[in-house]
């Protein structure tokens, strides 16, 4: 078998339990190498035939039935596939578009070692995606309505410290500033735990003499990670999340009623506020009433103030009076011109 074919082959062959009969493969080479091995071009319909069928058999034997898997009935063609679980560095277009998109959406949240190793994995493979493949990148996109600044500057060094230790389980000593304060503060035996990316800000949550700390990545001024390793133990993030994640939260759900435009209503009957929402029917005005149980943060009061004139509290009542004195004070330097 020639070695171009071969590798062909185990290029374009699908992993399970997608499955191509030799005619579609012998199109999907033609297509993604520009080679006609198998196709009826330069060599007789039923030479191209035998020589894709000699080669696949060839490499059945060669990675044994397990990992090169044939479909065969009596009513249809074989179908063809590998082992789903079979890895060829630098042989998946799949698992290449996969990380080009991860990379474009998330490349923050993955470990350095992580990234030169993908990026070198996949360089070669780019050359053998199709069209529809290389462009898929350009295709999705993650964007908010929600009008942010721009995040404050951090270190790459700094940041690639931080989390390589996060992915070793390793130690930290940090140089760190608060915010409010002039002078540095030197913190040692630092557990990291967890890496919180919110609103455009980077987080360290860490375990430091006990306590669970937040450290904001733009204000470390040193990191350095040591060998000792990390305690982890009895940290669920999600639990952390959901106790300490959001400020002046409370611990459980509460009742809300909202009274809610008719075009925010549209929008929010698709996306579910809290839990089990209940809507009412329109009024004359067009304004329906929305009950529903979810806990307070101040993300949700700011969400409530973005979405102006569209929406109501009319419970929990003090929750209500806060915010008619939040808009009163936002109005008041407006009212003196």
């Amino acid at each position: 078998m020639a070695v171009h074919r071969l590798f062909a082959l185990l290029q374009c062959l699908p992993r399970t339990p997608d499955a191509l009969s030799p005619q579609q493969l012998a199109q999907r080479i033609a297509e993604r190498f520009e080679i006609e091995a198998y196709l009826p071009i330069e060599v007789s319909a039923e030479t191209a035939r035998k020589r894709l069928q000699r080669d696949l058999l060839r490499l059945e034997q060669l990675l044994g039935p397990d990992v090169l898997h044939c479909e065969r009935s009596m009513r249809q063609r074989p179908l063809y596939s590998l082992d789903a679980d079979l890895v060829l560095p630098g042989q998946d277009p799949d698992l290449t578009v996969i990380w080009q998109t991860l990379s474009q959406l998330g490349a923050l949240a993955i470990p350095p070692l992580v990234v030169k190793d993908a990026t070198r994995r996949t360089r070669q493979t780019v050359r053998h995606l199709t069209e529809a493949q290389r462009n898929w990148s350009a295709k999705v996109r993650l964007h908010s309505r929600m009008w942010l600044p721009a995040p404050p500057r951090i270190d790459p060094g700094m940041l690639q410290v931080v989390q390589q230790a996060l992915f070793e389980d390793r130690q930290l000593l940090l140089t760190y500033t608060s915010r409010g304060v002039k002078i540095p503060k030197l913190y040692s035996h630092v557990h990291p735990l967890l890496l919180l990316i919110r609103d455009g800000l980077v987080y360290l949550v860490a375990r430091h003499r006990e306590a669970i700390k937040q450290f904001a990545l733009h204000r470390m001024n040193q990191a350095e990670a040591w060998q000792d390793g990390c305690d982890r133990a009895n940290f669920d993030p999600d639990l952390w999340l959901t106790a300490y994640g959001d400020s002046d939260h409370e611990p459980q759900a509460i009742r809300w009623v909202f009274r809610v435009s008719s075009d925010l209503a549209e929008h929010l009957r698709e996306q579910p506020v809290g839990v089990d929402d209940l809507w009412s029917a329109p009024d004359s005005a067009g304004y329906s009433i929305l009950t529903t149980e979810m806990r307070y943060s101040e993300r949700l009061i700011w969400w409530i103030l973005g979405l102006g004139g569209n929406i109501e509290v009319k419970e929990p009542v003090a929750v209500r009076l806060d915010i008619r004195q939040r808009l009163e004070r936002a109005l008041s330097p407006y009212e003196q011109d």
